[in-house]
């Protein structure tokens, strides 16, 4: 494909309802294939660079990944946070556990329970716990609601 056409649509990028792995992967083939810099490409394009290495920071996941994890409720701000932090891997569990039916989290939640079980027959509190509780509460309803959303 002709790079003055692909140039001309990454001038539009920011319009178009383009998954942001796919523009990754459009941008990165469009630099190596003109030897551009991001800076440069965020200069021609009028952008600034930030905007540009937030479009590329997208390639660190392939299209399966994001699509799994976009199935599983992760919002696209969430992804591009974890992105940013270098921590998706962890979102997609170890063998993707979470998709067939056993992951860490499920060995740290059955941890959990039972020193909860315990704490209830021998209750043992700081002047903190009442607040970590709901804190866990409305974490947990959360994680309840996005694997309902992923189960439909």
């Amino acid at each position: 494909m002709d790079t003055n056409i692909i140039f001309n649509w990454l001038l539009d990028l920011r319009k178009k309802e383009i998954e942001p792995v796919e523009r990754a992967e459009i941008i990165k083939k469009f630099l190596v294939t003109k030897g551009w810099t991001q800076i440069r490409l965020a200069k021609e394009l009028g952008v600034p660079p930030q905007t540009i290495l937030s479009w590329v920071i997208w390639g660190r996941m392939n299209k399966k990944e994001y699509n799994i994890l976009r199935k599983r409720g992760y919002s696209k701000s969430e992804l591009f946070h974890s992105l940013n932090n270098n921590r998706f891997k962890e979102l997609l569990g170890e063998g993707d556990g979470f998709i067939r039916g056993g992951c860490k989290l499920d060995e740290e939640l059955r941890r959990f329970n039972g020193l909860v079980r315990s704490c209830v027959l021998r209750p043992s509190y700081s002047e903190v716990t009442i607040d970590l509780i709901s804190d866990l509460r409305n974490n947990l309803n959360r994680l309840e609601s996005k694997i309902e959303r992923f189960k439909k």
